[in-house]
């Protein structure tokens, strides 16, 4: 399907994890080249949804070079044409975090877009089932969905999800590996 206007969505928590645990480090703005290229879309925003790694008040120095290194990230991306959107991480255990707002963040610009007709695509690079009512509005507006998901120890992608998306498609480790970044 040949799109006009598309969003492609990457949720970087788990496209991170799928990337770790492959043992790949992707440079972004190829990465997403591919994906328009694969899906032919010619005019694309791409989105991150992320958040920042923790600070305590009081940062380690691993705390702090942590932080700059995931700002250094995001800054880039920027340079590159990236929408970086990003939630907050709640602390749920002594030692855990969870992402919170950033599956609000993505049905509301989601929604958003579809309803302006900013967009006729959307390409979902996730595996989480929270994304399912903005995909609901997407179609509703005759916004077309295409997901892209992998899988490996540590990501699950959800039955519903692929169920609720009009394409669906499998990130390939052979696709990762034509994207990987080959300096730091």
């Amino acid at each position: 399907m040949s799109s006009v206007k598309a969003a492609i969505c990457i949720d970087n928590g788990y496209f991170g994890k799928l990337c770790r645990d492959k043992g790949f480090v992707i440079y972004f703005p190829k990465f997403v080249e591919h994906i328009a290229k694969k899906n032919n879309l010619k005019h694309y925003t791409a989105y991150i949804y992320d958040c920042m790694p923790h600070q305590s008040a009081e940062p380690t120095t691993e705390e702090s070079e942590r932080y700059a290194k995931k700002d250094r990230f995001f800054s880039s991306l920027k340079k590159d044409g990236f929408v970086i959107r990003l939630g907050k991480l709640q602390r749920i255990s002594r030692s855990g975090f969870k992402q919170k707002k950033v599956d609000t963040l993505w049905t509301a610009d989601i929604s958003r877009l579809s309803y302006t007709k900013e967009i006729d695509t959307v390409v979902i690079i996730s595996g989480d089932s929270d994304f399912i009512p903005g995909i609901e509005i997407a179609h509703s507006v005759g916004v077309h969905t295409i997901l892209w998901y992998g899988e490996s120890k540590n990501t699950g992608t959800s039955l519903d999800l692929i169920k609720n998306c009009k394409e669906v498609h499998k990130i390939t480790d052979d696709a990762l590996n034509e994207c990987k970044c080959y300096h730091k």
